[in-house]
């Protein structure tokens, strides 16, 4: 691991059917806001971006719809090597 003003990187472990809250790294004034990269060892990564509506395999629960901007699904599958 390890984290600099722009760019930290970091293990995390998600169960199946987990998620990682929606978030943001913009840019403000003149901070350009931070870079994030992902890396998957094995399993089914969907991602959700701003974008044309394309929910298809992930929900929103009920009475959260407000907090859940990120719709434009994408996935890939990682294989163990």
């Amino acid at each position: 691991m390890f984290s600099t003003e722009r760019v930290s990187a970091k293990v995390i472990a998600l169960l199946p059917h987990q998620t990682m809250p929606e978030h943001l790294h913009p840019r403000v004034v003149k901070d350009p806001g931070k870079e994030e990269t992902v890396r998957v060892a094995v399993g089914l990564v969907r991602f959700y971006l701003l974008g044309e509506d394309t929910l298809t395999d992930g929900f929103i629960p009920e009475g959260k719809a407000a907090w859940y901007a990120s719709r434009h699904e994408t996935r890939r599958w990682f294989a163990p090597r």
